[in-house]
């Protein structure tokens, strides 16, 4: 049976703001820095970073009656009319997770069947390899 505990450092983190419109990925990305390496990274910040598109009617992507969120610097974001082609990618999160930590984080992509095994496995790998 596997039981789940919120590190302390992260507790706080809960009660953020809305994250902005269209940057889920930067914005996590964000949080953790903030989190492990006590960075003031935006989820802007990572998104330019990780060279994401945003959909030139980014406001078509916000659930109908919920309120947009942007944040500072939101405009500097590049926008694109071809609406497939938006996004952050996994490429561009790697990137600057290892960028805006100067090295010291990286990104690892977890993919599996049984997320239970993955978690552990990834705990143990990082126990393994704490460097």
């Amino acid at each position: 049976m596997w039981t789940l505990e919120l590190l302390p450092y992260l507790a706080p983190l809960l009660s953020r703001d809305q994250q902005p419109d269209n940057l889920c990925g930067p914005y996590w990305i964000a949080l953790l820095l903030q989190a492990f390496a006590g960075h003031t990274v935006s989820a802007v910040e990572v998104a330019i970073a990780a060279h994401t598109l945003l959909p030139n009617h980014a406001w078509a992507w916000t659930p109908a009656g919920a309120p947009s969120s942007t944040g500072e610097g939101y405009g500097k974001i590049p926008t694109i009319p071809a609406t497939a082609r938006c996004g952050t990618s996994l490429p561009g999160l790697i990137h600057a997770t290892q960028q805006l930590s100067r090295g010291k984080f990286c990104l690892l992509p977890l993919q599996t069947r049984h997320w239970e095994y993955g978690i552990a496995e990834l705990w143990w790998l990082c126990q393994a390899h704490p460097e």
